[in-house]
């Protein structure tokens, strides 16, 4: 496939996703920046993956016009009955006491800090009696990695420190609100970061970053502070978000670092091999962002897996019917495929093929893009925090679909039930507050 075409295409959706939802930031821009990106590096050939066959490159293509297509299908009929009538859980409007609901959404801030800063110091605590020392577990990070992957971490508190991706997502609405770093704003990312590093693991670090730009940029202006926001407070609101995302992207290069992660990669070429000693962009960094193209080629090519329906599209709710007794095994981690490097992630396209068979490669695509949009109006008209978590994870989802089904995570899962019930009672609290000045 051309670059120049890959290019041209990448381009041509992200301008029609800003056009469609008069934000830079929105989902059709999101899908399309990053399976561009992506599918533009791997034609690079800086590592000498196996031919991709010409049907999975027209799956790929498939899978993404009618994303597109499903995202789009709001703005071209008239979807305005169909957001009215999905009764989410709240329907009021956004609160005209603006700094009331402020300061309970800081209250609300503070005890997920809490917890979750518990939580994450408990984990930690664990890992250096494993390793002795703080310095042992950064010496033996990759250690660590394969243990936690293997075993767990005997003595953690399941999913707790999950709650920090809530925090994350409520952090993003106060800093756009307020238009200045604040430490309670901070804790939640941080937090995420102390987490991922306690595992070695990078991934919810990258779906904080999303939660986070979410809950930043769907703030419409009749949600910012009544009084008008002086060129200052929009620059420091500006600085936070940078701050926020530079301290996950620092943290996820730095668990990269403590990994010691192969960068001498089987079919790399001379070039890429040369960054090995580099920062951010490295071998590894190329793999990640490129290898399961050839992961989902050699999973359709082979096609000898077996599967529950909708294993992986519900694997958190699997593994708890599991527990109490029924015969729903899903793995954690997927088979790996050699490409020739070997991974295990086919991006979401292999996973809804898994889970319903050509259905899911026909028709998974079109819905995720169509809920998207339905929950992207629905917030726009009402602007609940309800919408907003709900939002959030399908964000995640198309944010994550070039790796997998997000949904298999069950922190995500955790993220989803917690954000509804928050947001619910910060609805509930705001719709108090209209109460009473009424």
């Amino acid at each position: 496939m051309s670059n120049f075409i890959i290019f041209t295409l990448g381009f041509i959706f992200i301008i029609f996703g800003k056009l469609t939802f008069d934000k830079w930031f929105n989902h059709i821009s999101l899908y399309a920046g990053i399976w561009s990106l992506s599918i533009f590096l791997f034609e690079l050939r800086l590592i000498n993956y196996y031919q991709i066959e010409v049907e999975t490159w027209l799956i790929i293509l498939y899978a993404g016009v009618t994303f597109i297509v499903g995202a789009s299908t709001c703005s071209i009929m008239e979807c305005s009955t169909l957001v009215k009538s999905i009764k989410l859980v709240t329907g009021f409007k956004t609160s005209n006491l603006p700094l009331e609901e402020l300061k309970f959404l800081k209250k609300v801030l503070w005890v997920l800090n809490v917890i979750t800063l518990l939580a994450a110091l408990h984990t930690w605590i664990l890992v250096i009696r494993l390793f002795g020392n703080v310095q042992n577990v950064f010496l033996f990070g990759n250690f660590l990695y394969s243990y936690r992957v293997s075993e767990g971490i005997p003595g953690s508190i399941p999913y707790v420190s999950s709650l920090s991706l809530t925090g994350v997502l409520l952090a993003g609405v106060y800093t756009a609100k307020i238009k200045k770093i604040t430490i309670v704003a901070l804790l939640p990312i941080i937090i995420v970061v102390m987490v991922d590093m306690a595992s070695m693991g990078r991934a919810m670090m990258i779906i904080a970053a999303l939660l986070f730009v979410t809950g930043y940029f769907m703030i419409t202006p009749k949600k910012i502070l009544s009084f008008n926001v002086s060129r200052t407070n929009y620059k420091m609101g500006v600085i936070s978000l940078i701050i926020a995302i530079a301290l996950l992207v620092v943290g996820g290069e730095f668990v990269r670092s403590l990994r010691r992660a192969n960068e001498i990669l089987p079919g790399a070429s001379q070039s890429l091999t040369r960054l090995r000693e580099s920062s951010f962009i490295t071998p590894s960094i190329y793999m990640y962002l490129t290898v399961h193209h050839g992961v989902l080629n050699q999973y359709l090519k082979h096609d000898l897996e077996e599967n529950i329906p909708a294993g992986n599209t519900l694997a958190p709710l699997f593994r708890i019917l599991e527990k109490i007794g029924f015969d729903t095994h899903v793995e954690t981690y997927q088979k790996s495929y050699n490409t020739p490097i070997s991974a295990n992630t086919g991006t979401y396209i292999r996973d809804l093929h898994a889970d319903f068979g050509i259905f899911g490669i026909l028709f998974g695509p079109y819905l995720i893009g169509f809920i998207t949009s339905i929950l992207w109006y629905r917030f726009q008209r009402n602007n609940t925090y309800v919408n907003l978590a709900l939002l959030g994870y399908f964000i995640v989802i198309v944010g994550m679909s070039l790796f997998y089904n997000a949904s298999r995570a069950g922190y995500l899962f955790v993220y989803l039930l917690s954000s509804i019930i928050i947001g619910y009672i910060i609805d509930r609290k705001i719709a108090n507050l209209e109460k009473n000045e009424l």
